[in-house]
């Protein structure tokens, strides 16, 4: 009787783990999302709006690579595929194609990435609006450059740095050309790094107003930090405190300040950073409005808590 009973629940135990080996082979397993499985999380996906659905099964497909479940992420790559080919906003499309192109690539899927990612070219062309046309052309450059493409991946960001001079106010081109510089430092091409960084200096000195002038420079000074030139940038970088005192309107000058010691911490500057910060709260007690002083006040309190971390 004892051995029947034992033979009786090594059946149940043998039971349970061939439908536990079964249901994982089947691919249920080994998701993350609140123990959902792969096949879960591929079937939740949005059913509505196409670019949501895209979204989420782009997103799919590389956490299921990330976590060793190639064929749900081929899946879940290719469901995204079918649904941003049906989203009809140009910045939407363009958003969905590069995430897709991104998948693809990912799983080593090259050829339909390429093709994903000349949609999605295609798509950001047609923006109007030019700071969203240039981050979502920095995003085909670098579904291309995931795909292997570094040179259709170049021809983008040259697009992106077409598109980023044509804007009118120094402060908006300088920041939308530190996003081409940032594509061009991310596939280490070292000189058009330079070349654009360049072009920002010269933006930027060229600017008459002091506010805006110090806004350029600082962020020619973290384009450099994030391409590596930290020497560079904080020339850079110094040169915009100098010229920070030019500014007129004192709240003004506390923020840039503020602005300019951030970078500098991040460019491992944290003892002159420190030095910025105080400059900034010397400048406060200048500010006639008593609103804008406090927002000051705790403006530069919060950073020196910040940095002091």
């Amino acid at each position: 009787m004892q051995g029947a009973g034992l033979n009786s629940r090594v059946c149940v135990w043998v039971s349970v783990l061939l439908a536990s080996v079964a249901m994982c082979g089947c691919g249920g397993c080994g998701g993350d999302e609140g123990g959902k499985s792969w096949r879960q999380q591929i079937d939740d996906a949005p059913k509505g709006p196409p670019d949501r659905r895209c979204l989420e099964l782009a997103r799919i497909a590389e956490n299921a690579h990330d976590k060793g479940a190639p064929q749900f992420a081929e899946e879940a790559a290719n469901a995204a595929a079918k649904a941003a080919d049906q989203v009809t906003d140009v910045v939407q499309r363009a958003k969905c194609q590069a995430a897709v192109a991104k998948a693809l690539a990912l799983i080593g899927h090259n050829s339909d990435a390429k093709k994903a990612a000349s949609k999605a070219k295609e798509a950001a062309l047609k923006i109007e609006e030019v700071g969203t046309k240039v981050r979502q052309l920095r995003a085909v450059g670098e579904a291309y450059a995931a795909a292997g493409d570094n040179g259709t991946a170049a021809d983008v960001l040259k697009q992106a740095e077409e598109a980023a001079v044509s804007a009118t106010e120094t402060s908006v081109k300088v920041d939308l050309l530190r996003e081409v510089a940032a594509g061009f430092t991310a596939m280490k091409k070292g000189d058009e790094v330079k070349r654009v960084v360049q072009e920002m200096q010269d933006i930027a000195t060229a600017e008459p107003d002091p506010a805006v002038r110090v806004k350029a420079m600082t962020d020619v000074g973290s384009a450099l930090c994030k391409a590596g030139n930290k020497s560079e940038a904080a020339k850079v970088l110094n040169a915009a405190v100098d010229e920070a005192a030019k500014i007129e309107k004192h709240h003004v000058g506390v923020y840039r300040l503020c602005d300019l010691a951030e970078e500098l911490n991040k460019c491992g500057q944290g003892a002159r950073a420190a030095q910025v910060v105080d400059a900034a709260y010397d400048r406060v007690g200048k500010i006639p409005e008593p609103d804008l002083q406090t927002d000051a006040r705790t403006k530069v309190a919060t950073l020196r808590k910040e940095l002091a971390k």
